[in-house]
């Protein structure tokens, strides 16, 4: 009996030790998981900033309607030449929305965003990553999206 109950309680502790060291492995891949997150957050928004301080551009209204009372929305476009048309797809998919428009020679391609919970993930990627004169035009979008939080 008692070499019974010895060897109940030898595996016992194995598996508690194997259920621990499962658990410590679990969370570690957790912690890994989001680590790596955040560090292709912080990769796509170096991206999305050089690209849009480059050849794109962030237009942010000035009323909130126009003339003919439709609710105006702020639009990021980032310019593509043809042969990064895959690129601007991959974008797309991952940002999880925007239009691709094709210029009338073919020579360059607009990815352009107005999905106003994209715009926000995006402001809050590059937030601190401008550094030329469009950061104004980041400042003006963040104010933008501040003033309207209910329809985020």
């Amino acid at each position: 009996m008692k070499t019974t109950g010895v060897a109940i309680s030898n595996f016992s502790k194995e598996e508690a030790f194997s259920n621990l060291a499962e658990k410590i492995s679990c969370e570690n891949d957790h912690e890994n998981k989001k680590t790596l997150k955040r560090d292709n957050e912080n990769a796509l928004g170096s991206y999305l900033a050089g690209s849009i301080e480059g050849d794109g551009s962030i237009v942010v209204p000035a009323t909130l309607r126009n003339e003919k009372g439709k609710l105006l929305y702020p639009v990021i476009k980032i310019i593509f030449v043809n042969k990064d048309a895959p690129l601007a797809l991959k974008l797309q998919l991952v940002l999880g929305g925007g239009t691709i428009s094709y210029s009338n020679k073919l020579t360059y391609l607009a990815l352009a965003i107005q999905d106003v919970k994209t715009i926000h993930y995006i402001a809050s990627i590059i937030n601190g990553k401008m550094r030329t004169p469009k950061i104004e035009a980041l400042h003006r979008l963040i104010s933008w999206l501040n003033n309207r939080e209910d329809q985020i």
